[in-house]
């Protein structure tokens, strides 16, 4: 383990397409910014193409930010977030 680092481990429970539902919908609603840095393009690219696309590691990366936004807002509400997560 490294010291310092505020990383945990997360164990899916659910398939893929699953797990990005919650970011589709916080994604519908305007509740994800993506500031526009070089690296956009590549991530809109792989969420249009996503089940279906060759990669899938951003929208790995965006559903479970979303999981843990999710989790950490909980006590706003049901489906009341306080702030929405920034990507980027």
């Amino acid at each position: 383990r490294r010291e310092g680092m505020p990383v945990r481990e997360l164990n899916p429970a659910t398939d893929k397409v699953t797990r990005a539902l919650p970011a589709t919908a916080w994604m519908e609603r305007g509740a994800v910014y993506f500031p526009h840095r070089p690296w956009l393009a590549d991530l809109e690219s792989e969420l249009l193409q996503f089940p279906n696309g060759k990669h899938d590691d951003q929208v790995d990366a965006l559903s479970a930010a979303v999981q843990v936004a999710d989790e950490r807002h909980a006590g706003a509400g049901a489906g009341m977030v306080s702030a929405p997560p920034v990507v980027g």
